[in-house]
């Protein structure tokens, strides 16, 4: 079946919530939404007594995307969402404008699910997979933070931007971007998340990912080849 749908709220909405969006996308005759993560921020947030024990992944009332945990030398170090917390973590929550917790994320992907509007989730545009800096370090966290609520959301797929070439090749770009997705992708392995990853072409010279190399990309790493036409054009 080929679905049509849109990206973001549509303007015919009456309300502003990802729940209005759904139903209106469905309203319309459509069949598929893109759902766009621009607005969110994380904060570290210590554990709480009732929460020692439980793993994040299982604190319905909030969006916990890592757990801190002090090394030998004290240093802060993320031990993922599968561990159960003990006194003395931090919790990294996320704040999400189009939901406050897990709950109400899963509950949205049932009703996606029960109107047959098919989802798929993209990251903020501004993404860096190949300067090996700190905006990659959080770009890389936003595909990983995004893979958990599009996990909950019953999204078929998180898509994403590649970033700038910078001053580095096309080959020593496309061998970045590689080894970026790589480890994503391992962290989606061990958070058994089903998202798959959708890499998106790109419109400018500048910017990674002809439609040659996000193929590129499909083949190597099977990721999915998201193709942007206006872009192409």
């Amino acid at each position: 079946m080929i679905r049509f749908g849109i990206a973001g709220i549509p303007l015919s909405s009456k309300g502003r919530t990802l729940r209005d969006a759904i139903e209106e996308v469905h309203n319309m005759g459509l069949s598929a939404l893109e759902v766009q993560m621009y607005r969110m921020s994380v904060h570290e947030r210590a554990v709480e007594e009732e929460w020692v024990g439980v793993r994040p992944v299982d604190v319905e009332d909030t969006i916990i995307v890592d757990l801190l945990r002090p090394d030998e030398e004290g240093e802060y170090r993320g031990v993922g969402i599968n561990t159960p917390m003990e006194e003395g973590d931090v919790a990294l929550e996320l704040y999400w404008n189009l939901a406050r917790n897990y709950g109400e994320i899963s509950f949205l992907g049932e009703v996606a699910k029960e109107l047959d509007v098919r989802l798929t989730l993209h990251t903020p545009h501004y993404m860096d997979l190949i300067s090996n800096t700190y905006i990659t370090e959080r770009s890389i966290n936003h595909l990983i933070w995004c893979g958990q609520i599009a996990h909950r959301l019953q999204a078929e797929m998180v898509v994403t931007h590649l970033g700038l070439y910078g001053d580095k090749s096309p080959g020593e770009a496309l061998k970045a971007v590689q080894e970026n997705i790589s480890l994503v992708k391992r962290v989606y392995r061990e958070y058994r998340l089903r998202p798959k990853i959708g890499v998106e072409n790109s419109g400018k010279p500048s910017v990674f990912g002809t439609l040659d190399e996000i193929i590129t990309l499909a083949r190597r790493l099977k990721v999915i080849p998201v193709v942007n036409v206006p872009h192409y054009h």
